[in-house]
């Protein structure tokens, strides 16, 4: 299975968009929501 490196890192493109596009949202919320970014959890991952 490992000689498609190609495939492998499609996958792993695929995982840090995703991860990418799940940080743009929570950034998203916090702009929408003013009462989410007073909660610490939510502004401390707004500054990852």
């Amino acid at each position: 299975m490992d000689m498609i490196p190609g495939n492998k890192l499609a996958q792993e493109l695929e995982l840090s968009l995703g991860k990418l596009s799940v940080s743009l949202l929570g950034v998203k919320l916090l702009h929408m929501d003013p009462a989410l970014r007073s909660s610490p959890p939510l502004s401390m991952a707004h500054w990852r």
